[in-house]
């Protein structure tokens, strides 16, 4: 079908409401002039929006006043040229940890997940909830443990400042995502209170996941898990899953539902403990929402990392995908997968803008042909 003439008008003189937003990556000492220099430059590009990734080089600790007092120069010039600065809500990504700070300072906000042995403990199942034997129908034991995430996350492995802590942040557990709201967005809003919903326009939160830490990591057979789950689960669905827990690697029992009600039950504990309390904050505080899911181009890593697509993404006013490494991956079955599902849940929840980062990893050599 050929494009329209109105949609190549609009494509090639867009509304300043769909021209490119800018990821800032700052990896050069912070001086007032040459971040103000900056901001004119995008705006003499007609780059009206912009992010302030912090990551690996930036050139102060994640969260210090000499951060926000850089990010400052960088808001009060926006605001005089009629721009706008969107918050970018960690340090390297994945979001949900604060640069490592929240579990570094509190190990209990990590994480957890359940790791299987076919090797039977010699004392047989213990009393607390760590640890569980559980047999099978043919009377095969295997013991499950409870146990924080391994593997240092991107967040932990270049950060000088919490460098190499393992794990991440249960972004499936209320308490700590209210803790990480406290330590990240509530740290920029009593910076900035009078520039929220007017030179500060919104915030982007980036592959927030129930399994991360573990996909760095070495366990091998382990299960997503968070804090309280063996009681809410029960709660929800009156059987106990840690009883069930064979079922989910293996065929036996009634595995075909333990399965569903599991991620679906992970599912929304995300959903309702990380992207519902971050809109009700932005609402509150008048900011759009935007961001993106980790791993949304594979069907088989929207189970493994947030569960379902549509379901996260509803909660965000700006849905959004990322498409990225294109060189390595425009020919590939998946590519087009996040753009055609990202495509979808616009149109079913009524959006009129879906987000798409992309050009990481390009090289310098891309042009736009």
């Amino acid at each position: 079908m050929p494009l329209s003439n109105d949609f190549i008008e609009q494509f090639s003189t867009p509304g300043d409401a769909y021209r490119p937003h800018i990821m800032w990556f700052w990896n050069a000492p912070l001086e007032e002039d040459e971040v103000r220099r900056q901001v004119r430059d995008f705006r003499d590009a007609g780059i009206l929006d912009f992010y302030i990734h912090p990551m690996y080089g930036f050139p102060a600790d994640y969260l210090s006043e000499e951060m926000f007092e850089a990010i400052g120069w960088a808001v009060d010039e926006a605001k005089k040229h009629g721009m706008r600065f969107w918050i970018y809500d960690e340090y390297n990504w994945s979001s949900g940890a604060a640069g490592g700070y929240l579990i570094r300072d509190n190990p209990d906000r990590r994480m957890l997940v359940v790791t299987s042995d076919e090797q039977a403990s010699e004392h047989g199942p213990q009393d607390d909830q760590a640890v569980w034997q559980c047999e099978d129908e043919s009377g095969k034991a295997t013991v499950f443990r409870e146990t924080p995430q391994n593997g240092v996350a991107p967040f932990g492995q270049w950060s000088p400042f919490c460098w190499g802590q393992e794990g991440y942040g249960d972004v499936c557990d209320p308490e700590t995502v209210r803790a990480f709201i406290e330590l990240t967005h509530e740290a920029y809003r009593s910076r900035f209170p009078g520039e929220f919903g007017k030179t500060i326009a919104g915030l982007f939160t980036d592959e927030v996941s129930y399994c991360l830490a573990g996909f760095y990591g070495k366990s091998e057979r382990s299960l997503p898990w968070s804090h309280g789950m063996r009681e809410a689960f029960l709660e929800r669905h009156d059987y106990d899953v840690a009883a069930r827990l064979p079922s989910l690697l293996a065929n036996v029992g009634d595995y075909r539902r333990i399965r569903c009600d599991y991620w679906h039950f992970l599912t929304g504990r995300l959903e309702s403990a990380y992207y519902r309390q971050c809109t009700e904050w932005c609402r509150e505080h008048g900011l759009t929402l935007t961001g993106h899911l980790s791993g949304e181009e594979l069907f088989r890593h929207n189970i493994v990392f947030f569960g379902d697509f549509y379901r996260c993404l509803r909660w965000l006013d700006i849905p959004g995908i990322d498409a990225i490494f294109p060189q390595l991956n425009h020919e590939a079955d998946h590519f087009m997968v996040a753009a055609k599902s990202g495509g979808s849940a616009i149109r079913q929840l009524g959006r009129d803008r879906l987000l798409c980062e992309t050009y990481t990893g390009s090289g310098w050599e891309l042009t736009p042909e």
